[in-house]
């Protein structure tokens, strides 16, 4: 009936769509991401009582945050008493079948989030430098053909996404020098 899996999965995405969408509400295209993984290499200072194992940990996920930011689900109560939100707010857009739900999302939490379309070396930097225990990083640079291992580093400051793609920090990907004065 379909001819790949992705025709299947589309229509299902349509049906979805089509169910829970607002009066005079259409969808003109509906677009399939690919994910690029991206690697990086750093030379990074340690300030002298940094634990190098938890520094790696936090600069990981806040890569992977940087990279790839993702909506925060909260419990009604959260949003109810730690935001403060109406419930009509809340509940607004909200699909009938709750069960596949993996909570509730702070609309202008939301909106706020943009696919990424290029990188930039200095946004990495303040991600870096934010990180606690880290002195210093240089020596920064992109490693984007994760899939050959050539293990070329391109050290342009903005790296632009191919059409349809979406970054993915790939640790394995990667290679930290960790260093302490």
């Amino acid at each position: 009936e379909y001819k790949t899996e992705n025709d299947a999965l589309l229509k299902k995405i349509k049906n979805t769509l089509m169910a829970h969408r607002n009066l005079c509400e259409d969808f003109i295209d509906i677009r399939f991401l690919c994910k690029k993984k991206i690697g990086l290499c750093a030379d990074i200072e340690l300030s002298p009582q940094a634990d190098a194992e938890q520094v790696y940990l936090e600069v990981a996920e806040n890569l992977n945050r940087y990279f790839s930011p993702s909506p925060q689900f909260y419990t009604l109560q959260q949003l109810l008493e730690q935001q403060n939100k109406p419930i009509e707010d809340i509940f607004a857009g909200r699909p009938y079948d709750i069960k596949s739900s993996h909570g509730f999302v702070d609309t202008a939490e939301f909106e706020k989030l943009k696919r990424r379309k290029e990188l930039h070396l200095s946004g990495l930097y303040q991600v870096l430098l934010s990180t606690t225990g880290i002195a210093g990083v240089t020596n920064l640079g992109w490693k984007t053909d994760c899939d050959t291992k050539t293990g070329k580093t391109d050290k342009s400051w903005v790296l632009h996404l191919p059409k349809d793609h979406v970054p993915e920090f790939s640790p394995a990907c990667s290679m930290f020098r960790f260093t302490r004065n």
